[in-house]
C-alpha cells in the first residue's frame, strides 16, 4: 500500500524517514523508496517472533515451511523468525504491560528494519501505549533501542539517527486530520481518539493538536477478551475446537472466515456476550473521563476500529468515523510526524 504523505502536506525533504507501529497484533511499518522520497510503502505482519534454535540450524534438516515468507533477526543475543508467515509457526504474541521492554519486540522492530530494505533513517517515528507515555525511562529506553546501528544479519545494516515516540492513538489522530482535509477544525476544538487495539484499548482528547495530559488513559479490556469469545463462538456453534486467533484477526479485515469448508460472515459467531464486550471497553473509557460534553469529534482508528462504531456513537452520542485500511492509521500519522519535524529543521 502507499500513502503519499508529501503531496497530504504540501512539502518535501531530503531526509530519509521511516516509522514502525510494533502492536501487539500486528508490526505495521512504512519506509520510502528513494532518499528524500515523501511516498511511502505500508506493510505489516503479525507480532509474533518464534525463537530459532540449534536444531532449526540443522543442515540435514529440510524444512517443510521454506517457502514461507520469514525472516531472521537477532536480540539480545537471542535469534528470531518473524515476517508475514509468522502466525503459522509455534510462535505466540507477547501479552503484557512489558511487552515493549521483551526481546520478541526488538526483534519485531528488526524484522521491520530488515523488510524495509534501508541503510539508513535520519528519522524514525514509534509509538507507545498512552499510560506507557508517562513513564520517562520507558521512553528514553525505547529511544535507545531504536536509535543506532542494527546489525540485520545477512550482511543487512541500518542506522537510525533521530528517533520520535508518540502515543500510539496520536498517529492516528494525524493521518485522519490530514487525510479528512479537517486539521484546522479539529486543531480548534476537542477530539477523542479512540484506539481499540489487541492487548490495550488506548484513548487521548486531543486539542490545539496536543493531549490533554489528565484525559488520556488505557486499559486492557480490549479485542483479545473479544476474539477469545467469538473463538468460543465458532467452537460451540460448528462443533469442533477453534483456537486460531491469527485467522479471526485476517477475517476482521474481510469480514469473512472460512471453517469447514465453508465461508461465514463473521458476525455470525458474534453473540450477545460479544457485543457486551465491545460495549464494555467502550464504556470503560466513557467512565474515566471528564469534561465528556466538550468532546467535539471522535476519531476511531486501529484494524478493528469499525467493529467499536455502534458503540461508541450509542455511548458518546457523537457520529465516529473509520478510514478505509484503519489499521493503517498509526502509522501514517508517524510518517506525517516524521515530515513535520524534518521540516521544522529547516527553518529551525
Amino acid at each position: 500500500m502507499e500513502f503519499r504523505a508529501g503531496s497530504l502536506l504540501g512539502i518535501d525533504t531530503s531526509k530519509v524517514i521511516g516509522a514502525a507501529d510494533v502492536g501487539y497484533g500486528y508490526t505495521k511499518f512504512g519506509f520510502a523508496n528513494g532518499n528524500g522520497n515523501t511516498v511511502f510503502h505500508l506493510s505489516k505482519f503479525p507480532s509474533i517472533a518464534s525463537t530459532v534454535t540449534s536444531g532449526d540450524k540443522d543442515p540435514n534438516l529440510v524444512r517443510l515451511e521454506s517457502n514461507h515468507d520469514l525472516v531472521e533477526v537477532e536480540a539480545n543475543g537471542l535469534l528470531y523468525s518473524v515476517g508475514p508467515d509468522s502466525d503459522k509457526s509455534q510462535g505466540e504474541r507477547v501479552l503484557s504491560d512489558s511487552y515493549i521492554e521483551q526481546n520478541e519486540h526488538l526483534a519485531l522492530l528488526k524484522g521491520a528494519l530488515k523488510y524495509s530494505g534501508k541503510e539508513h533513517f535520519d528519522i524514525y517515528v514509534v509509538g507507545l501505549p498512552v499510560t506507557h507515555m508517562r513513564n520517562r525511562s520507558m521512553i528514553e529506553n525505547l529511544k535507545h533501542a531504536v536509535r543506532g546501528e542494527h546489525d540485520l544479519g545477512d550482511g543487512q545494516t541500518c542506522r537510525i539517527d533521530n528517533v520520535i515516540v508518540l502515543p500510539q492513538p496520536q498517529g492516528g489522530y494525524l493521518s485522519y486530520a490530514f487525510e479528512s482535509d479537517q486539521y484546522a477544525q479539529l486543531k480548534r476544538d476537542r477530539t477523542l481518539v479512540l484506539d481499540p487495539g489487541h492487548w490495550t484499548h488506548d484513548w487521548l482528547i486531543v486539542q490545539n493538536n496536543s493531549p490533554i495530559e489528565h484525559l488520556c488513559g488505557s486499559h486492557n479490556h480490549s479485542m483479545s477478551r473479544i476474539l477469545k469469545d467469538v473463538s468460543r463462538n465458532i467452537s460451540n456453534k460448528l462443533s469442533f475446537t477453534f483456537d486460531s486467533l491469527p485467522m479471526l484477526e485476517r477475517s476482521i479485515e474481510s469480514k469473512t472466515i472460512r471453517l469447514k469448508r465453508q465461508d461465514y460472515e463473521l458476525q455470525e459467531f458474534f453473540t450477545d456476550t460479544t457485543y457486551s464486550l465491545i460495549k464494555d471497553s467502550v464504556q470503560r473509557v466513557r467512565n474515566e473521563l471528564e469534561e465528556v460534553e466538550l468532546i467535539e469529534h471522535i476519531v476511531l482508528c486501529g484494524g478493528a476500529g469499525e467493529l467499536f462504531v455502534d458503540a461508541v456513537e450509542e455511548c458518546f452520542g457523537i457520529k465516529a468515523p473509520v478510514s478505509n485500511e484503519s489499521i493503517f492509521n498509526n502509522l501514517k500519522g508517524y510518517l506525517l510526524a516524521g515530515l513535520l519535524t524534518a521540516e521544522a529543521g529547516k527553518h529551525g
